[in-house]
């Protein structure tokens, strides 16, 4: 009887301790596809957060105070239409990857940005939409529509500067110092992308 209940009790212990061994290897592979999970989210955010990035840098570069008035001019409308109308584009997707990123995260600091830049770059394109309709709008000795269009340059550059930290500069004088300048939302973007 005594060997019956040894044999039992060893089949018992033997059953435990394969489920036991089952559970840590569920639960360390639980463990492991969690982490993968979380890394393919961090690289899916990293990805979304640099296109948006780039998207955004293309668009800022040409949506400045120095293009809006000659956009509608009728002697460079031709030549500049196709130019904003892809800076345009390049803003949506820039818009579009960072809603993404505010909204997936990846860290607080990076959401925040994404976020702040999102808001800005709707900004930027609502006073660059307002200074062209009030530059067609211009008429000499129109006060009231110069005041508007003034206000709305304005905002432009002030948007611009927030985002590339260049305001009222020369492209060529923002291509030679790095597109972006130190504070500005899209360098905090950028090194918020790289420090996740």
């Amino acid at each position: 009887m005594d060997a019956a209940w040894l044999g039992l009790a060893g089949v018992i212990v033997g059953v435990a301790g394969t489920l036991l061994v089952t559970w840590i290897n569920a639960r360390a592979a639980a463990a492991q596809a969690r982490q993968a999970r979380q890394e393919r989210r961090m690289d899916d955010v990293r990805q979304l957060a640099v296109e948006g990035y780039l998207a955004a840098v293309e668009a800022v570069g040409w949506l400045s105070t120095m293009h809006v008035e000659d956009s509608v001019d009728p002697q460079f409308a031709a030549e500049y239409s196709p130019k904003t109308d892809a800076a345009i584009a390049k803003l949506e997707e820039a818009r579009r990857a960072l809603g993404r990123v505010a909204g997936l995260g990846g860290s607080k600091e990076l959401a925040e940005v994404a976020q702040e830049t999102f808001s800005a770059l709707i900004v930027l394109a609502d006073a660059w939409r307002r200074a062209q309709e009030y530059r067609r709008r211009f008429l000499p000795g129109s006060k009231f529509e110069k005041a508007a269009f003034d206000r709305e340059y304005a905002r432009l550059d002030l948007a611009r500067e927030r985002i590339c930290g260049f305001a009222g500069e020369l492209p060529s004088k923002e291509i030679d110092q790095g597109q972006v300048l130190e504070g500005s939302l899209l360098y905090r973007l950028r090194q918020a992308t790289i420090s996740i």
